[in-house]
């Protein structure tokens, strides 16, 4: 019984053992793309947050020139 038991194992092991190399290969062809698109998206997501920093930044000037001229208005 016992090795039934182990003899069942150890197909089972070599049976899948196949299929995960076969997956191993086919993932080494695909790492290069894997890691072009991953830094396609870092840099997409820098340029994002440089763009909305950038904006902010804007929009912080603007209220406060908007508050100076709304008190200089005010003043008179």
């Amino acid at each position: 019984m016992a090795n039934k038991v182990i003899s069942a194992i150890l197909n089972l092991k070599d049976n899948m053992s196949g299929g995960l190399v076969k997956a191993a290969k086919n993932t080494k062809n695909v790492s290069k793309e894997m890691v072009s698109a991953t830094r396609e998206v870092v840099r997409f997501k820098n340029k994002a947050v440089s763009s909305v920093t950038s904006t902010a930044k804007s929009f912080a000037k603007l209220g406060v020139a908007v508050g100076t001229a709304t008190a200089a208005l005010a003043a008179k």
